[in-house]
């Protein structure tokens, strides 16, 4: 009854209380996790070559519900070959080739709660040496992110070392010489996004509200990790044709070797591994830990 059309504030206060989680919205988001890890096993079991993109997609739909999913957390992306470097590619209209990887992030609801997790694996089942080699260091890079979630590191600090990680990649696979020292716009030409965000009932969790409110508080307090958020640990390395030719002529990117990256964006394309993270107490518990990443546990599933 009173003569309020405050949203602003309303909004405020559903984000900050959104960004950590009661124990039965844990246990939720934990079921969502282990549902849509083990849908996504399913995809690799059934995915071959020549096999189009959307049929992965809808293998991983229904193998979810028969486990219990009720419907997709945000559309599937099922890209394969080139696909894998456009951000956002969920049209998934194309054929997998042999010699291919598919870049595959999905997520179903459990009980209103979201499940996100993606994994990078070759359409014939077997990864080449060199999708081994850019592999195996992203997921070195995975393992040492997760290590640091903690309560009390910031979001912005994970970033710092996510864009620190794909640096010395780029230096290891040859994109870049190895005394050059460190810089931001390199390491993001080849990682256009951060580290992290919040998931709850969204699967991006609404965690902090900048708009004008009756709230007093910090929005930065969102980046700031505390026990029971719950959030994704995703860093990609991609390989964009059209974005590398487009890169080549400017001074900033000259320290590039651009003939490598591009034989790259033929070869590998783009690989993310990622995994939903619950912050405990004492460090952090990983929710999807029972889908496979390795690239041996990966060509065990894809050779039955």
């Amino acid at each position: 009854q009173l003569q309020i059309d405050d949203i602003g504030t309303l909004v405020c206060a559903v984000s900050i209380a959104r960004r950590t989680k009661f124990d039965h919205e844990i246990e939720m988001l934990r079921k969502a996790s282990i549902v849509s890890s083990k849908a996504l096993i399913e995809v690799m079991n059934f995915c071959k070559p020549d096999i189009p993109e959307s049929h992965l997609e809808a293998a991983f739909l229904f193998h979810g519900t028969l486990l219990g999913g009720k419907g997709l957390s945000f559309p599937t992306i099922a890209a394969a070959g080139h696909n894998g470097a456009h951000l956002h590619y969920t049209e998934n209209r194309d054929v997998a080739h042999d010699g291919d990887m598919v870049l595959f992030d999905c997520g179903l609801y459990v009980d209103h709660y979201a499940g996100d997790i993606t994994r990078t694996f070759p359409v014939n089942g077997k990864f080449s040496e060199v999708q081994k080699l850019v592999y195996n260091a992203l997921l070195a890079a995975q393992y040492e992110l997760i290590e640091l979630v903690k309560p009390g590191i910031t979001l912005y600090q994970l970033d710092e070392q996510l864009f620190a990680h794909i640096f010395n990649i780029l230096k290891q696979i040859g994109v870049i010489d190895q005394s050059l020292p460190f810089s931001q716009e390199i390491a993001a030409l080849f990682c256009p996004h951060s580290i992290s965000h919040h998931i709850g009932v969204s699967v991006h969790d609404w965690s902090y509200y900048n708009g004008k409110t009756l709230i007093k508080y910090n929005p930065l307090e969102a980046f700031l990790l505390e026990p029971n958020m719950i959030i994704s640990i995703e860093p990609g390395i991609y390989f964009n044709k059209i974005s590398l030719q487009r890169s080549r002529e400017d001074p900033k990117f000259k320290d590039i070797n651009f003939d490598k990256a591009l034989e790259y964006s033929d070869t590998v394309c783009a690989i993310r591994i990622e995994d939903d993270v619950l912050v405990t107490k004492g460090g952090h518990e990983v929710l999807t830990a029972l889908c496979p990443k390795t690239t041996d546990e990966i060509e065990a599933i894809m050779a039955h």
